[in-house]
Order: structure tokens, then sequence, then C-alpha cells
């Protein structure tokens, strides 16, 4: 009898793990940010096609939570590699299965908040489904967001815009909720990769709105600072 429940559970647990290198399996490959996932669609000049990555860094979650903190002072010539740029966005709001559900939880997957992206080269809206950059305006508006000096030579400036029309029942505390999600998903990749990062409500917000076209159903709510520790 003995012998038999050894073999019952011997094979539950050949097939528990099957199951799971299968589903291993399926969870690595189809990103748009994975290698060799599914193409993003051609760059073209307003379109940044970000650099895949592998995911599995052995960067472990306890140090990160440790290294976390708010840094207010940047070097202005630490600028952000390809791959820098693209783990960081995908750890904001990336795409982390095959259905095109993401990193942050959001209610019933309505995902109102953009992420927008001022960078040297101008701001762009990061769009997870294909993990690209879609340009807005080829201009550095960095200097121009925050109000505190210390920000503005961050290598990125992350503005959180809320789109009203994608609030499910005008709650915009669960968009606001979305946003911390992101935040801080941001500011411990920054610490995986040895930036610093702060967010900050201190913005200039109706000169970037204007800058950027922020429309009525939007609303700039808030940004975030990456860049290399001064």
């Amino acid at each position: 009898m003995k012998r038999r429940v050894f073999l019952l559970r011997l094979a539950a647990t050949g097939a528990g793990l099957t199951a799971l290198m299968k589903g291993k399996v399926a969870w690595a490959k189809g990103l748009p940010s994975d290698p060799g996932g599914r193409p993003a669609g051609a760059p073209g000049p307003d379109t940044i096609s970000l650099v895949p990555f592998d995911k599995d860094g052995a960067f472990p979650l306890d140090k990160a939570l440790l290294g976390r903190r708010s840094i207010r002072s940047y070097d202005p010539d630490r600028k952000l590699s390809p791959e820098e740029l693209s783990r960081l966005l995908w750890a904001t709001t990336g795409v982390n299965r095959s259905d095109n559900k993401r990193i942050v939880p959001s209610a019933r997957a309505s995902y109102p908040v953009d992420v927008i992206v001022a960078l040297p080269e101008g701001v762009y809206l990061y769009e997870p489904k294909g993990h690209l950059l879609k340009k807005i305006l080829s201009e550095d508006i960095r200097p121009k967001i925050p109000t505190q000096s210390g920000f503005r030579s961050a290598a990125m400036i992350v503005l959180y815009v809320i789109d009203k029309d994608r609030v499910l029942s005008g709650k915009m505390e669960w968009a606001d909720l979305e946003i911390g999600c992101m935040g801080q998903s941001l500011f411990l990749e920054a610490v995986a990769l040895g930036l610093g990062s702060c967010i900050f409500a201190s913005i200039a917000t109706e000169t970037v709105a204007k800058t950027i076209g922020i429309e009525e159903n939007q609303v700039l709510r808030i940004a975030q600072a990456v860049g290399g520790v001064k």
C-alpha cells in the first residue's frame, strides 16, 4: 500500500514538473521584449523599437528593496544605454504575458495610465504591447519639467498621464494606485541597474501639458526621474 502511494505521488510530481516546464517554455517565448519574440514592427523615423533582453538576471529582489531610495541629484553625463532604457520601461508597465496583460495591476485590465518619456532625443509615448516608443516631440524638454533644478539633469523623466476616458467608473484613485505600482517597479529596476530615481510632483504642469499636447480628457499626474547618481 505504501509503495502504491509512493508511486502515485511520484507520478503526480512528474506531471507537475512537466507542466511547470511547459509553462516555463511558454513564458519564455513570444513577449515583444524577449529575444526572438514577436516582432514589434518596422522602426521608422518616429518609432523606436526597444531592444529585447533576457529576463533571467540574478539581482536579488531583497537587495533592490534595500537599495530603494529617492535620489534628487543626477550626473548629467550619464546617459541610458538602449538595454537600460528597454529594461526600465518594461519594468514600469511592460507586457509579461501572452495575452498582453502587464506587470502592473489595473482594474479589469483597463490601463488608463500612459507613460510618456522625456529623453535627450525628444518626447515619446511608450507602447507596452509592441515594446516600442512613438515620438511625440523632437525636443529635449527635461529642463522644462521639474521646478526643482536637481531633477533636470536626469537621463530620463517619465510623465504619468491619466486618460480619464479609460478610468473605470470615474475612479481616479484606481488610476493613482496604478501609478504607484508603476513608480515602485521603476524604482526597483533602477536600483538593479545601479541608477537613481525619484518620484516628484513639483512639475511645471501647464507648460509641460501645453508642450506635449495634453488633451482635455488627460491629466498629467506626476513625474519620475531616472539617471546616474551624482
